[in-house]
Order: C-alpha cells, then structure tokens, then sequence
C-alpha cells in the first residue's frame, strides 16, 4: 500500500514540476514581447509579478524575500552603466503634450 502512495505522490510531483517549467517558459515568452502602450500601468503589472516572483521564490526555497531581494540587486548593480546609458540616450518625453494630456485627462474626468 505504501509503495503505491509514493507511486501515486512521485506522480503528482513530476506533474507538477512539468507544469512549473512550462509555466516559466510560458514566462519567457512574454517577457519577449513588446508592450504596445508603454505606460506606468505596464510597469506597474511588471513590479507585481516581480514581487509575487520573490514571494513565491521565498516559499518554494524557504530563503527569506530580503535575501532574494539583495541578490538582484547585487545583479542589477552588475548591469548599472549599460541602464544610465540607456537611460543617458533615451529620448525625453514632451512635457507640454504630457501636461496637456493631463489636463485634458482630468477636465473629461471632472465632467462626467
């Protein structure tokens, strides 16, 4: 009897750790994509997967989130030059359009 349980829980572990796999190739696949609209709701979505990421991380190898944590930013601190770069040549928004969308933004809101 007990070495059918352990049949049956071996079972449901590899089924479950096919399942994990595909859902991080699943994950890779959207990374991949470009959001159309990039806005700070997009980066928002970006932030809470992260962080639900790190939770799920934590419970899965009993290592605290803190620890999670500093170890990306150990590996971000890696890639800090190639990011101002970037972020050095990046064009700037038209804060006039951006003020003006605003406004527009707000009047419509006020009306309704």
């Amino acid at each position: 009897m007990k070495n059918a349980e352990n049949t049956k829980a071996r079972l449901a572990y590899n089924t479950a750790k096919y399942d994990i796999a595909n859902l991080l190739g699943w994950f890779e696949c959207e990374l991949a994509k470009e959001p159309k609209d990039m806005n700070w709701a997009t980066v928002g979505t970006l932030w809470r997967t992260k962080e639900k990421l790190i939770e799920t991380l934590s419970f899965f190898s009993g290592n605290e989130t803190k620890m999670i944590e500093d170890s990306l930013g150990e590996l971000n601190s890696d890639n800090v030059d190639e990011v101002f770069e970037s972020l050095r040549n990046a064009p700037q928004p038209d804060w006039k359009a951006v003020t003006r969308d605003f406004r527009r933004h707000a009047a419509k809101n006020e009306n309704e």
